[in-house]
């Protein structure tokens, strides 16, 4: 249920912030861990800038959905910039 909800709020941010014209959704399990990749084609951010304030609790969503990969002794990276799209990668060990 956690995998959905961060990758639902991931596809959220796209649609909301990012403008994109294609996100597309990966989703794989090697046995051990599960892994969410969600990219997408629109405007991109500071990773740095939106972790920064989500570490402040300024942004809710992205601490929320990081918190909740926490939880579960999972990860969730960004790799994103301005103009260049953002992929987002989750990684959730199995329970």
């Amino acid at each position: 249920m956690t995998i959905f909800r961060v990758v639902q709020e991931l596809m959220d941010n796209a649609a909301k912030h990012a403008n994109p014209s294609r996100v597309q959704v990966t989703l794989q399990m090697d046995g051990q861990t599960a892994h969410a990749l969600v990219e997408d084609d629109g405007s991109g951010f500071d990773v740095n800038a939106v972790l920064a304030a989500a570490d402040e609790r300024k942004t809710i969503g992205i601490a929320s959905i990081m918190d909740r990969a926490e939880m579960l002794g999972g990860t969730l990276k960004f790799d994103s910039a301005p103009g260049r799209g953002t992929r987002a990668t989750l990684e959730i060990p199995e329970a």
